[in-house]
């Protein structure tokens, strides 16, 4: 008991630390707040229940004192005891046992998806909490299970928490942002004086370089020989002199940004970001050296053994992501008075078949919402009502999500899509980069500054995936076949898991999933084994087995119609629609349970204004 103890004592200090952590994070959600704090009170009970149980169990041992135990009166009371220190013991061993609350399944897929999409589950990992250094580890041990196997491994996909999956590497960075965040964070603690002394010219060598009290190879010489001669020759101070020298990483016209978030850059600010973007070129120039070329792509993958090997995160994941932002903090240009319009537009204009769930994000995890609110039919409405940023913005979007999921798009047709996504961002992050698209002269303070109103690891999963993207089809020549679009999707995993639901419901143990797991295994492996006179068969094209092998995404459909650009609305949600007895339509796809739990019953929506009665 005294253990007990100690060990609620630890567990609640380190709730009331992690609480305290995420109470201070502005971005931090109400769920996330009030899971914390119901954290704090279970652990506080449970020590309060643990105290007193302690001390009466002791007040118990006295009255069994071998002069004169009351030994039926101890029985009693344990009795008495009983249930409720069953109750209390039940919920000790949950916080002693920390059972997994996740499960990673690892799954492995041909890139061509030329037979069945479905993928063959490799590995189950249950866990609580997983570094991405462990996942890194696990997806280099099956890439070499899969070499033993004479596979090769060319890519890995993941969700979006495994963000630093896409930045670093084994032994370099693979992102930009990676470069950015090691070269701000040497150069954030060092002192003013320190950086002073790199800029200082204090004589030459012989070869006429000029030398300073503390040398630093990063900064040019040229711009040391500059300070010494606003400073020593000009007679300009020394703080004027580094305004010069800072206004100058950036072309004329354009204001830096400052070196920490939401705070005037002062003048030691400006020195860390006179040394830091010194470093970061200069270490851009020894990346490409190397071969690896960051200053034209944001995103160079490492090799495996002379190939490639490409990490992405989910397509359809980023998509919904994305539709979040939009709604919630959407670019500091973007009318959000525009979508309210396109949700009810008028007579003879643009039919948009937006509803108040994509809109309003009642769905967070459907990605037919995030179609319907980032589409063409939504971009041609706001542009016939003039709000024509707003317009492209979509259009663009949802043209980046046509290249990778979309058939009927030429391999040409899917590039500038992605080109012109990767523009979009740079007219954000680095607007001189049609004069100059050299990397290494970006304002380094710029990235991941709320650009597009994108989070972070949204900024980084988007610029890393069309880098990855385009990179593999300029390899396409080499390898001898291009890359199946959707290969950079996770839809497999979600149908594994749809089995599982479906099987277990939609709360299962761990050890209902160990139960479960051989036959998912087996049952999954029979449908991708083309020497069983059978096969399985849904309406889904995704899922029939074909004859021969599935039509390449870049060929025409038998139809002739585009699926994103085909107009799909629902009477009962849009209200843009006026229909009678609206309250007993049936909600469209409702059946599954994993549509249950994906797609709650979204309510009617309010009657438009000009249908009101006067």
């Amino acid at each position: 008991m005294a253990e007990d103890v100690s060990l609620l004592a630890r567990g609640l200090t380190a709730a009331n630390d992690k609480y305290e952590a995420k109470y201070r994070q502005s971005n931090s959600s109400v769920e996330m707040l009030k899971m914390l704090a119901w954290e704090r009170i279970e652990y506080n009970t449970l020590l309060e229940q643990a105290k007193a149980y302690h001390d009466r169990y002791e007040s118990l041992l006295r009255a069994l004192d071998p002069s004169a135990p009351a030994t039926g009166q101890v029985r009693k009371c344990l009795k008495e005891l009983a249930p409720d220190s069953q109750i209390f013991l039940n919920n000790l061993f949950k916080k002693k046992r920390q059972a997994a609350d996740h499960a990673m399944v690892i799954m492995v897929a041909d890139e061509r998806r030329r037979q069945k999409p479905y993928a063959v589950p490799v590995q189950l990992v249950p866990y609580h909490s997983i570094r991405d250094q462990q996942l890194q580890g696990l997806l280099e041990n099956c890439h070499a299970e899969a070499r033993k196997l004479g596979l090769i491994p060319v890519g890995d996909v993941t969700d979006g928490e495994f963000n630093s999956l896409r930045t670093l590497g084994n032994q370099r960075p693979i992102h930009i942002y990676e470069v950015i965040r090691q070269v701000k964070d040497s150069t954030r603690n060092t002192s003013p004086a320190t950086i002073l002394k790199f800029l200082r010219k204090v004589g030459a060598d012989e070869h006429g370089t000029p030398l300073t009290e503390l040398r630093e190879t990063s900064i040019p010489p040229e711009v040391i020989e500059e300070f010494h001669q606003l400073t020593a020759v000009e007679g300009m101070t020394e703080e004027d002199a580094v305004v010069r020298l800072r206004g100058q990483l950036v072309p004329p016209g354009y204001s830096p940004a400052s070196f920490r978030l939401n705070s005037p850059e002062g003048h030691v600010d400006r020195l860390r970001s006179i040394l830091a973007t010194y470093r970061y070129r200069k270490r851009l120039d020894e990346y490409q050296l190397q071969g690896v070329d960051l200053k034209l792509h944001m995103y160079v993958p490492e090799k495996e053994e002379g190939v490639y090997v490409h990490r992405r995160e989910d397509h359809c994941h980023i998509l919904k992501r994305l539709a979040g932002h939009l709604r919630t903090d959407p670019p500091r240009w973007f009318n959000h008075r525009a979508l309210e319009e396109a949700l009810h537009p008028g007579e003879g204009e643009p039919k948009t078949g937006l509803t108040e769930a994509a809109l309003f994000g009642l769905r967070k995890q459907n990605v037919k919402d995030a179609e319907t609110l980032l589409s063409y039919h939504v971009a041609a409405f706001l542009r016939h009502r003039g709000y024509t940023r707003e317009a492209n913005y979509i259009e663009t979007v949802a043209g980046w999500h046509e290249s990778a999921d979309g058939r009927g798009l030429t391999e040409q047709q899917r590039k500038d899509k992605n080109k012109q996504m990767m523009e979009t961002i740079l007219d954000e992050l680095m607007p001189w980069h049609r004069l100059s698209p050299d990397l290494s002269k970006m304002d380094i303070n710029r990235f991941s500054r709320g650009v597009l109103g994108w989070s972070r690891e949204t900024l980084v999963a988007v610029t890393a995936n069309i880098a990855s993207m385009e990179l593999r089809r300029r390899e396409a020549a080499d390898i001898g076949y291009e890359e199946h679009p959707r290969a950079g999707t996770t839809d497999d995993v979600e149908g594994f898991f749809a089995g599982l639901h479906r099987h277990l419901g939609n709360v299962f143990t761990l050890k209902q999933l160990h139960e479960r797991w051989p036959t998912e295994v087996r049952e999954f492996s029979k449908r991708i084994d083309p020497d069983l006179p059978f096969y399985y068969w849904t309406i889904s094209e995704r899922f029939r087995e074909a004859e021969d092998t599935y039509p390449s995404f870049n060929d025409d459909p038998e139809d002739g119609r585009l699926r994103l650009h085909r107009l799909r609305t629902c009477r009962r949600e849009d209200a843009s629609i006026f229909t009678s007895a609206r309250g007993v339509l049936p909600v469209r796809n409702r059946g599954t349970i994993r549509q249950i739990m994906h797609r709650p019953e979204v309510p009617l929506p309010e009657v438009p204004n000009s249908l009101l009665p006067v």
